[in-house]
Formats: structure tokens, C-alpha cells, sequence
């Protein structure tokens, strides 16, 4: 069997260098056991997917502490929050009181204190310098972290793993997809590790981290995404500063069974990208930008055309699928 390893080295201009904003968290706390979850609380939860369910504007996460999508993390993050009952929707560290009465009112309430939030200037800035899933099945991430204010607190990050689209039970729904589950954090610490200390920050203190981890083989790798969340601490209790994230890792980077290059043309016009096949089987196709968002994705044989007038500039990944093979090309999109 063939194979392939594409590293996405995403660089600077990636979402997760903060640029002097902030990233704000919407975290659900849940259970699949919980028949609110499954009815206002899912419609919530969906107006705020619709918004930012691959969004650089905010992260949202599934926080499952109890159920079958239990974990360690979920919890720790629940109790850490002082989250009582469920479901509970926490923007970074503050509950949103939504409840069945108010939950559709609550819809631009909650967008616009994630448009506050954003407009902040956090205490630190840091950026994802790469993020990859290599040959054995390991997520790698390096973390680039730029102190400029001298603070009074110490600040701990940590990598943490989501899935999308995890299918399981949920009360009075039955079986259906949960949005970004959280799933685990690449650290001994359930609040990552120490990076910066109360009084020793200098803009001259830049430094870099690697973080590693084995995809669990019970996920979907094509689902998996990461958030890193730099925690200021207070007391016994972390506050969320900042955040980034890369979604659909899976598709940045590919270790499947290859399909043959040979088979596919890709011409990258000004406005637009052709493909071609040479064989009549149907492909899937997805364009992915640089944190992972989907932008566009086909299913066709023979040939597809793919609009990109309108997107930025920047290096984008084509991920091709058919039956159980896969193959990734990086292009430029440039003006």
C-alpha cells in the first residue's frame, strides 16, 4: 500500500496569531442523557454553529460531562467552570443563562458579546507555526508564543483535541451528529502547562513548543480539529485568555492509501480551479484553507470547476477522496 505524508505548515498568517484580538470560547456543557440538551439546547446550539461552526470569529465546543461522550476533560472543564446543571453555554468563563424561555432571544445577545470579546487585546499573543498529523498516526503542533505586557498571574496552554460531527445518541433526538466534541488535551494537566509566570514576561522571551499526541482510533481523523487555550490563573481556577484553532486536521494532512496522481490535472486559473480525470469512477473533493475550514467541496467524475474569486490569498489544500484512497495538493490562490 502507498502512502503519503502532506505536512500543512501554516505559518504566521494562519488565524492562530491573535494579531492583537482575542478568540472567544463557546463552550456547551451537556450529556447525551439530557433531554434539554437535545431540544432547546440543540437548537441553540445550532444557531450558533450556523454562525461559527468553522469560524476564525470563535471557537464553539461540545463539553460532555457525563453520558456516553463522557470524558475526563469534560469534566474537569465543567467543575473548573462552576457549571451547574446542563445545559449550560459558557462564553470563555462567563455563563450565558440560556434557558427554553429565552434561547431565541439569546441568539444576538451572545453574538454580539462574542464581537466584544474579539474586539479585546489579550495579555499574550501566540500562533500555531505547524499542525499535522504524521505517518504513525500522531498529531504534531508547534506553538509559537509572543509575551508583550508584564502581568501579575501565571498563564498555562494547552493543545486541546475536538471531533466534529461524532455520531452518538442524544435524548429525544436518537442517534445524531454532535458538533466539536471535546475530546482530550495534548498535556499530564487538564489546563496544559505553565508558559509564562506572574512578574518574568519580556516581548525579548518569544519561544516555541512542540506538542504530540496519538489519534485515539475510535475517532474520525478527517473530524478532528485543535483549539489551544491559554488559561490565566486565579487562584485554583483558570481563566480563558485567548484561543486558536485548525479545524478538519484530517485534511491538512494524509496518510491513506494514495490515489494515483497520475489521474487527476489540476489547472489553478486566476478566478477559478479545473480539475480532470482520467478515469470515469466519482471523486469527492474538498478545498481547505490554511486553518482547516472547508470552503468549497464536490462530488463529480470527469471534471469540476471550483470558483475562487473571492477568497484571499494564501495556500490552500485540495483534498481528493475515492472509496478509501485519498490525495492532497497544496496550491496557491493568489491576486
Amino acid at each position: 500500500m502507498k502512502k503519503i505524508l502532506l505536512l500543512a505548515i501554516l505559518f504566521g498568517f494562519i488565524n492562530g496569531y491573535s494579531q492583537g484580538s482575542k478568540t472567544p470560547v463557546l463552550a456547551k456543557v451537556t450529556a447525551t442523557w439530557c433531554s434539554k440538551c437535545g431540544t432547546w439546547g440543540w437548537s441553540f446550539m445550532e444557531e450558533m454553529k450556523s454562525a461559527y461552526g468553522q469560524s476564525m470569529d470563535a471557537v464553539i465546543l461540545g463539553v460532555h460531562y457525563s453520558g456516553n461522550l463522557e470524558n475526563p476533560l469534560g469534566v474537569w472543564y465543567r467543575n473548573n467552570m462552576s457549571a451547574s446543571g446542563q445545559p449550560v453555554f459558557l462564553l470563555n468563563n462567563e455563563d450565558q443563562n440560556v434557558f427554553s424561555s429565552n434561547w431565541s432571544a439569546r441568539v444576538e445577545t451572545v453574538k454580539n458579546k462574542i464581537i466584544d470579546i474579539a474586539s479585546e487585546a489579550p495579555a499574550q499573543d501566540f500562533n500555531f507555526i505547524n499542525a499535522y498529523v504524521n505517518d504513525a498516526d500522531e498529531i504534531v503542533a508547534q506553538v509559537n508564543f509572543r509575551p508583550h505586557m508584564a502581568v501579575d498571574n501565571d498563564y498555562y496552554f494547552g493543545v486541546y483535541i475536538f471531533e466534529n460531527n461524532v455520531e452518538e445518541t442524544q435524548a429525544t433526538r436518537g442517534t445524531s451528529l454532535h458538533p466539536n466534541v471535546l475530546r482530550d488535551v495534548i498535556s499530564d494537566n487538564f489546563y496544559g502547562d505553565l508558559v509564562f509566570s506572574a512578574g518574568d514576561i519580556s516581548p525579548a522571551n518569544n519561544m516555541t513548543r512542540e506538542y504530540n499526541k496519538l489519534i485515539n482510533p475510535s475517532w474520525n481523523a478527517q473530524q478532528v480539529g485543535l483549539v489551544g487555550i491559554l488559561w490565566k490563573k486565579q487562584g485554583t481556577v483558570y481563566e480563558i485568555e485567548n484561543a486558536a484553532v485548525i479545524y478538519n486536521i484530517g485534511l491538512l494532512s494524509s496518510n491513506n492509501e494514495l490515489i494515483d496522481e497520475d489521474l487527476i490535472t489540476v489547472k489553478n486559473r486566476f478566478d477559478n480551479i479545473e480539475i480532470n480525470l482520467e478515469d470515469n469512477e466519482n471523486y469527492n473533493v474538498s478545498l481547505v484553507n490554511n486553518i482547516g475550514q472547508i470552503i468549497d467541496q464536490k462530488q463529480f467524475a470527469v471534471s469540476t470547476i471550483i470558483e475562487t474569486s473571492g477568497l484571499p490569498s494564501g495556500i490552500y489544500t485540495l483534498h481528493f477522496s475515492q472509496d478509501n484512497k485519498r490525495l492532497n495538493k497544496q496550491i496557491f490562490i493568489g491576486r
